[in-house]
């Protein structure tokens, strides 16, 4: 079995952070075609300590053999915990923050994202929260800044 790992989900409505655990989630679920019968997608809240990042992550999933990242911080943790990490594909200049910022300035994003996530994001007015956030600039969890 397989293992998705998410962090910062107690974190939502930031810039970093626009949607949900479950919206995140739901969101791996639907990119993930083909890998439903081997894979746990499993939310994690943050923590504080650093040192004690993969003790934390490792009391709320089933064992592991390796840990998949490309957080280099989270790959070198892991290391020192005593478990095996590897890479995990990713697509040259794509990330995150890149589709973040196209939704936010109405730019082509669509194509950066399987269509079902490109349809998910829009279902659930994700374009228009992450328009208002930028707006706004909320980046700190719990900030609830008005215009």
């Amino acid at each position: 079995m397989d293992l998705l790992q998410r962090e910062d989900e107690n974190i939502s409505y930031t810039l970093e952070n626009p949607f949900t655990a479950g919206e995140r989630v739901e969101m791996v679920r639907l990119g993930a075609i083909g890998l439903h019968d081997r894979l746990f997608i499993i939310p994690v809240d943050n923590i504080p300590s650093n040192h004690a990042w993969p003790r934390h992550v490792l009391s709320y999933v089933p064992r592991v053999d390796v840990v998949y990242s490309n957080n280099e911080v989270v790959q070198l943790l892991f290391k020192e915990y005593g478990l095996p990490v590897k890479s995990t594909p990713i697509l040259p200049g794509v990330n995150g923050s890149l589709v973040r910022r196209l939704l936010a300035e109405n730019d082509n994003w669509r194509n950066l994202v399987p269509q079902t996530v490109a349809d998910f994001i829009e279902k659930i007015n994700g374009v228009e929260r992450i328009k208002l956030l930028w707006r706004i600039q909320a980046r700190l969890p719990g900030e609830r800044l008005g215009t």
